[in-house]
């Protein structure tokens, strides 16, 4: 049926504990492997992450487990003749930045090492840590910066 979504259709999203880099390896195929990502990312096979600090234009994909990427992969190859190359990224940790107004007090911190600004597919904030150690101490730095492990606590969304 063409019923149009509703705002409770979204499946709930867990915070990521898996990070990888996705590299198309055919470099003809680059815009089917944008739209198979897309789509993936839709239907939350994968969450589809941005560094807006970064240079690299490659997709940053994160996953409760790993074998998401696997299906991720498998479905990019059988549904978009795509072929890819996944490098592991040192991350382990997602939060959202509660309050997207917090951000410009961000991107001037001095955050524990490792831990980068990243932008969800919905453009939400958020911030990815190597260990728990660097989520607790990012949290005792940062007492008034609220964060939230899954996206449907970030302030204005419904």
């Amino acid at each position: 049926s063409a019923a149009t979504m509703s705002p409770f259709d979204e499946i709930p999203r867990f915070s990521p504990e898996v990070f990888a880099y996705l590299h198309c390896t055919n470099t003809d195929r680059v815009k089917q492997f944008r739209e198979g990502i897309e789509q993936l990312s839709q239907e939350g096979v994968v969450q589809l992450l941005h560094r807006p600090d970064s240079a690299i234009r490659v997709p940053l994909l994160a996953a409760v487990g790993v074998l998401q990427f696997e299906v991720a992969r498998a479905r990019l190859h059988s549904e978009y003749g795509v072929e890819t190359r996944m490098e592991n990224a040192p991350w382990s940790h997602l939060r959202w930045i509660k309050n997207p107004a917090d951000l410009p007090v961000l991107r001037e911190a001095h955050l524990p090492t490792g831990t980068v600004i990243a932008l969800d597919q919905h453009q939400r904030p958020a911030l990815l840590f190597e260990s728990s150690w660097s989520v607790r101490y990012f949290q005792q730095q940062f007492e008034k910066i609220e964060v939230v492990d899954t996206q449907s606590d970030v302030v204005g969304v419904s």
